[in-house]
């Protein structure tokens, strides 16, 4: 599959927490746009995506070792993508904001001069971004009594 420039994704990343949600959907969407098989998929992000310093600590957790560049490649091939992306939502993704949305929901306020459809969009949003949270905190694997349970209200 040869890579337009159009078509690449090129996206370091560095190892920001804050970043990494944005940076894993962009990296699927990309991954979903373009059908991007997986094992090829895996091999881009080791050797393309992630800064050097996460591409070591990839390249050891997965039990990899090199002696040189040709062996690099040859060696990713190992590495599965579903296994690559859980490796690092455990360790990058673990950061979450459930707290502050549920929050934010249970302490919702609204004003004399607002519009009921204003009052009911805010609502809404509110209670949109804390289910995303909770599914992304589901997602990388935050340890269940440290979770929030939604109600259906």
């Amino acid at each position: 599959m040869a890579m337009q420039p159009e078509n690449r994704f090129n996206v370091l990343f560095k190892g920001d927490r804050d970043h990494f949600i944005r940076w894993r959907r962009q990296l699927v969407i990309w991954k979903t746009t373009f059908d991007v098989p997986d094992d090829f998929c895996s091999r881009y992000i080791l050797t393309q995506c992630l800064d050097m310093e996460i591409q070591e600590m990839a390249i050891a957790a997965f039990g990899v070792t090199t002696e040189n560049e040709e062996n690099l490649s040859i060696s990713t091939n190992q590495i599965q993508f579903r296994n690559l992306m859980e490796w690092l939502a455990k360790i990058f993704g673990g950061k979450h904001r459930v707290s502050e949305y549920a929050t934010q929901v249970l302490e919702f306020k609204t004003t004399w001069n607002e519009e009921p459809v204003d009052i009911v969009f805010r609502w809404r949003k509110a209670k949109l971004a804390l289910q995303l949270e909770m599914k992304y905190a589901t997602e990388c694997n935050v340890a269940e009594r440290n979770r929030l349970q939604l109600s259906d209200a």
